[in-house]
């Protein structure tokens, strides 16, 4: 089946951290997976393609493939130890600008590499010692941050398993890469969304970017801008007691110190997610009642911009938790009024409003979000942090479908409307909104 590749672009050096990785096993048995595309001849190809080293430059488990000096053929070099045992083997050849699907296999010290689906013969041999490393999993990483030793290429849907797969497991992964096997999978970055959660299990090992950027441009969703001023209009949604807000948002530059994702009420500005810019570029959530109390979380983890960023809010009783790229926030500031204070004042009456929901909400300039969105989901009940763990994981498929009062997925690209996947089916406007190619 042929391969879509973009991922990130790793040609201008960095890298990507699997963080919290220091004392996963990838010693003795495991598989690693991933996707690959070279754009120019260079000896070290994607060098340290997935690395743990030991604090010196040698590195005690890496990957490393790419083109010898004439282009002809692949590399593959394990490295371990103190740098005494070196292994290189060559691979069958590895077309430049042709996306291939790589497994790395390592079982009872046997090494096997697989291509596009099968064995490759060349890419075999034996290794009896491994070593644990006690620095995370750097992907893309190059010892002395060279640019002319990093990739020159991109990289999607690393995989990574604390287990052997099986051949029938490893062509089912080529055939279908977006439904991995899920015994054994620590890792997942599929990298093609834009996106650095670790989708095997969003609670373990986010992905932390360093001096990366991704090889292309969003490519689905809905375009927020400021000329002309950009929302969606959506149906009066009732949050007067305890909700969820979920969105996937790309923020590229502001005009003012925020912009609206998500507004409630719009009339009234009652309820109100929001990207902050400047300095700190959190996210808040606004609760104002109607008697103009604001309470207000404000999120410490910031959020990174021109890359798919995720914010859960969840509003239940009387305080606020925030979960900002799978992380959950357990320092969000809380204010009432402009006050720092305890996270208890949101059990305001939001019972008032009457007016409907904004999607990049527009009343003044100042305020308008500037960016990309998709997926924005409002439930009307508190979510577990499990349930907020499954809805990223699997967004297609999100708990307590029930609760879901507005499901805007926003990759229908339907003309002026936007569809809502909820049981209610609303109805949705775009007013200057353009859809992304």
């Amino acid at each position: 089946m042929p391969l879509k590749i973009f991922g990130l672009d790793l040609s201008k050096g960095g890298d990507l951290e699997a963080s919290g990785t220091e004392g996963l096993n990838l010693y003795n048995d495991f598989t690693v997976s991933f996707k690959v595309m070279l754009w120019q001849s260079n000896e070290s190809g994607l060098r340290d393609l997935v690395n743990k080293t030991d604090g010196t430059n040698w590195a005690k488990a890496t990957f490393r493939i790419g083109y010898t000096d004439f282009g002809s053929y692949g590399l593959l070099r394990y490295v371990h130890g103190d740098g005494t045992n070196l292994q290189q083997i060559t691979l069958s050849p590895i077309n430049k600008l042709e996306p291939t699907h790589i497994v790395i296999k390592v079982e009872d010290g046997y090494v096997t590499c697989w291509k596009n689906g099968d064995v490759d013969t060349l890419g075999q041999f034996t290794f009896d010692t491994y070593y644990e490393s006690v620095n995370p999993i750097r992907i893309g990483w190059c010892s002395g941050a060279s640019v002319a030793n990093t990739a020159h290429g991109c990289i999607s849907d690393v995989q990574i398993f604390d287990r052997p797969l099986t051949t029938d497991e490893i062509k089912a992964l080529f055939e279908n890469p977006n439904t991995p096997p899920t015994d054994g999978l620590v890792i997942w970055y599929p990298l093609n969304d834009h996106c650095i959660i670790n989708r095997a299990n969003p609670k373990q090992y986010p992905g932390v970017l360093h001096n990366l950027q991704f090889a292309k441009k969003i490519s689905d969703g809905a375009m927020f801008e400021w000329n002309p001023q950009s929302y969606i209009s959506c149906p009066y949604i009732d949050l007067t007691k305890d909700f969820t807000m979920y969105v996937e948002f790309v923020p590229m530059s502001s005009m003012g110190n925020f912009g609206r994702l998500i507004c409630v009420g719009y009339n009234e500005r009652a309820i109100n997610l929001e990207a902050q810019f400047g300095a700190n570029r959190c996210c808040t959530l606004e609760m104002i009642d109607a008697n103009q109390n604001h309470a207000l979380a404000e999120a410490s983890i910031p959020w990174v911009q021109n890359t798919t960023n995720t914010v859960c809010v969840i509003k239940e009783g009387n305080t606020v938790k925030m979960y900002i790229n799978g992380k959950y926030d357990e320092d969000i500031t809380v204010k009432y009024n402009g006050v720092v204070t305890t996270n208890d004042v949101f059990d305001l009456d939001m019972s008032y409003y009457t007016s409907g929901t904004r999607i990049g909400r527009a009343l003044y300039l100042q305020e308008q979000y500037y960016g990309a969105m998709r997926d924005v989901k409002i439930w009307d009940v508190a979510l577990t942090e499990d349930e907020v763990f499954e809805n990223l994981c699997n967004p297609q498929n999100p708990p307590r479908y029930d609760n879901l009062q507005l499901w805007l997925p926003l990759r229908d690209k339907m003309g002026i409307y936007a569809r809502d996947y909820s049981k209610n089916k609303y109805t949705c406007t775009l007013t200057g909104v353009r859809w992304l190619a």
